[in-house]
């Protein structure tokens, strides 16, 4: 299978952190909405130190579904999955979503802390601006990346290694483009937008109800057992495998 050994990281974590209390402190003055998404987008923010603080490695948001190994696709980096038990080796930060989106990162703890510097302080520049209600760590790091792509610095990479669910929940399943995208992808991202992009599955059509975002871990099982099976193969190629998915979840 295609499962990745999880930790999840908590606020614990994060306390660990040396800079944790100066972060919050930063984090306080930065616009994070208004309940009761402000929590979430601060804890965003937070993830960053949580990483750092355990010596940093591979992180995910709970959305990510897994489709090689960590070490598999030959297009990404082999320094980014290598050796991060090692402190002496200041790994760059990778994140592999092409449109800048922080749902799956690598890189070493030292990376990970610049980051997390870098974002807040991207934020603070909008504490007095009224017409800026909510600067999320992705839009924080979002500008970051576009200021960085034209100065060429080179202090982090931005990858296509994740597949946006919508492009498989708009087409009928079966395709060998799909095929050929799931292969060339390390993960596929069950985001907010795809979500709500998404139209159907095996082609069924998506009620409103099943793309709720309470439902959204019902849509990725559905997905996977319904068309994942036929996507590369007959439809029995890898059925035992994804058995094993769901009595082991």
């Amino acid at each position: 299978a295609a499962g990745w050994n999880i930790r999840i990281l908590t606020l614990k974590d994060a306390m660990t952190h040396p800079d944790y209390d100066d972060y919050i402190a930063k984090l306080e003055h930065v616009p994070l909405g208004s309940y009761p998404t402000k929590e979430y987008d601060k804890l965003c923010y937070i993830r960053w130190l949580a990483i750092a603080a355990v010596g940093g490695g591979w992180i995910a948001d709970f959305d990510v579904f897994p489709l090689h190994h960590l070490d598999h696709i030959h297009s990404l980096p082999a320094t980014t999955w290598k050796d991060y038990d090692n402190p002496a080796i200041d790994r760059p930060l990778v994140v592999y979503e092409a449109n800048a989106v922080p749902c799956l990162v690598s890189g070493s703890a030292q990376a990970y802390t610049k980051m997390a510097h870098a974002i807040v302080q991207q934020g603070l520049k909008y504490k007095e601006d009224e017409n800026v209600s909510l600067m999320s760590d992705m839009m924080s790091f979002q500008s970051i990346a576009k200021k960085n792509d034209k100065n060429n610095n080179n202090w982090f990479q931005i990858l296509h290694g994740i597949l946006p669910a919508h492009w498989l929940l708009q087409e009928n399943n079966g395709d060998i483009n799909e095929c050929k995208m799931i292969h060339a992808r390390q993960a596929i991202h069950f985001s907010h937008d795809s979500i709500k992009k998404a139209t159907q599955i095996n082609g069924v059509i998506l009620s409103n109800k099943e793309k709720s975002y309470n439902a959204r871990p019902d849509m990725i099982l559905k997905w996977f057992t319904t068309s994942f099976p036929f996507i590369c193969g007959d439809g029995n190629h890898d059925v035992d495998w994804v058995n094993h998915f769901i009595e082991g979840s």
